[in-house]
This record gives structure tokens, C-alpha cells and sequence, in this order.
């Protein structure tokens, strides 16, 4: 029989595992007005990640005229539009 006084608390697992950080790329690709229908692919993905190393690059890319410029021209009309769309609505903290 347990008891208060008997039990012993280094028996029971007290810690939750910490959840595993996103991947930037997966997050990457909800970064679309189009989103979560239509992601961008891996394709995609693939282009922006050479375009801006992060999610933070990516936002400030979508508000310069050089870096949507960047964007129309290796992802096309489509993509880009919905991308920049997508940050038109965040405010910069």
C-alpha cells in the first residue's frame, strides 16, 4: 500500500516532452494567402529559401519593391501575389 509518506516521487516521470521545433521550410509554406488549401511546394520552397534565409527575411522581402520584384521573378505571378498577400495584414513588432 502507498501512502503520502511512502510515495516516492522520483518514480513517476514528471517531465513532458518538449515538441519538436518546426522545420522553417514546413513553416515556410503556409506563408501564402492560400493557405492551409494550397501550400507552397517544395519547389517553392525551395526558390524563397534562396531568396531570404528565413520566415523574418521573407516578411521584410514582401515589403520592398526590390524583394517583391524577386519574388515575381523566380516564383511567378500566381505565387508571389498570394505570398505578399499573405504579409499585406502582419504588423511588424
Amino acid at each position: 500500500m502507498v501512502t503520502l509518506k511512502t510515495f516516492d516521487h522520483s518514480s513517476v516521470q514528471t517531465s513532458i516532452p518538449a515538441a519538436p521545433e518546426p522545420e522553417p521550410a514546413r513553416a515556410m509554406s503556409y506563408c501564402t494567402s492560400s493557405a492551409p488549401h494550397k501550400l507552397l511546394n517544395d519547389q517553392e520552397i525551395h526558390i524563397v529559401q534562396r531568396i531570404c534565409e528565413s520566415i523574418e527575411g521573407l516578411e521584410k522581402v514582401t515589403r520592398t519593391v526590390e524583394g517583391q520584384a524577386q519574388l515575381y521573378q523566380h516564383l511567378g505571378p500566381r505565387v508571389a501575389k498570394a505570398m505578399i498577400e499573405f504579409w499585406e495584414d502582419e504588423w511588424i513588432v
